[in-house]
């Protein structure tokens, strides 16, 4: 499947990039990595970078919520944690009906606080609803246990001033992105759908992508393999479509689809929504 391997591929080369911005070395990759810091969402709203804004709204208003499956670090990891759930734990999903109303009213919580945050001039601070700034602090968390557990004492310049606010933030971020991890391991990308301001804010103009995946009416044969192994639960089997707006174009789905019921594009025959189908039947 081509879809499957060239998001895998693609997700793991970010995810490495990412990683390795976040570490304190140099080099040609680190350095292309930090390069892309400037063109996540929140970075560029922070720095009034219009453009990329307008760029991720163009890509999220054709693809959907592509940032999620391919540009997020938490997103990357939590489809990979997804996938070890269903492969060594048995873990299955159904599909949950997206709550909208719940997502909005979290959305406004992190938007209130972080209002507050910009007043007293603490921008900074933003970063703490932001998965990409979560997970470059948990990478730096570890590497400062990595250097405390190698030098049997704590890194010169820290051991007099343990806890420090950004100690506590990067280990505060570690908490969260282990925490998300496990969650993923049995529960899929329900921090994604529920929880991530991101993923709100990035399902609003996904609904409208006219690029999307799409199950084959005709072709379905109710086998339910697609919805056991959505991670992000958004696979309606009875009603045989799947919910935009929490879809992460993970293409799971299409590999998993015994029947190739299952097709990513512009439209797909057989592909007919199920307003135009209710009314046929009636």
């Amino acid at each position: 499947m081509f879809w499957y391997r060239f998001r895998n591929f693609v997700s793991c080369a970010l995810l490495l990039l990412m990683t390795l911005a976040a570490l304190p070395i140099g080099g040609t990759l680190a350095g292309f990595g930090r390069r892309l810091a400037g063109c996540q969402p929140l970075e560029a709203a922070l720095h009034g970078s219009l453009i990329v804004l307008l760029v991720w709204l163009g890509i999220t208003l054709l693809l959907g919520r592509v940032y999620c499956s391919i540009f997020c670090p938490l997103g990357i990891i939590q489809e990979f944690m997804a996938h070890l759930g269903r492969k060594h734990l048995g873990t299955s999903r159904r599909h949950t009906r997206e709550c909208l109303a719940l997502r909005i009213e979290i959305l406004a919580c992190f938007a209130a606080l972080g209002a507050v945050f910009v007043f007293f001039g603490r921008k900074e601070w933003l970063g703490a609803f932001d998965p990409y700034t979560l997970y470059t602090k948990a990478v730096g968390a570890v590497v400062f246990l990595a250097k405390m557990v190698f030098h049997r004492q704590l890194p010169s310049g820290v051991a007099g001033d343990f806890c420090a606010a950004g100690l506590i933030v990067a280990f505060l971020s570690l908490a969260v992105t282990v925490a998300v991890s496990i969650l993923a391991l049995f529960k899929g990308r329900i921090f994604c759908n529920t929880v991530c301001p991101l993923g709100t804010i990035f399902s609003l103009p996904g609904r409208f992508a006219p690029v999307r995946i799409r199950i084959k009416r005709a072709e379905c044969v109710n086998c339910r393999r697609c919805a056991a192994h959505c991670a992000a639960s958004c696979v309606h089997v009875r009603e045989k479509k799947i919910e935009s707006g929490c879809c992460t174009l993970c293409v799971n789905c299409l590999k998993d689809c015994p029947k190739n019921a299952i097709g990513f594009g512009l439209s797909l025959r057989g592909a007919e929504p199920e307003e135009k189908q209710s009314g046929e039947q009636k």
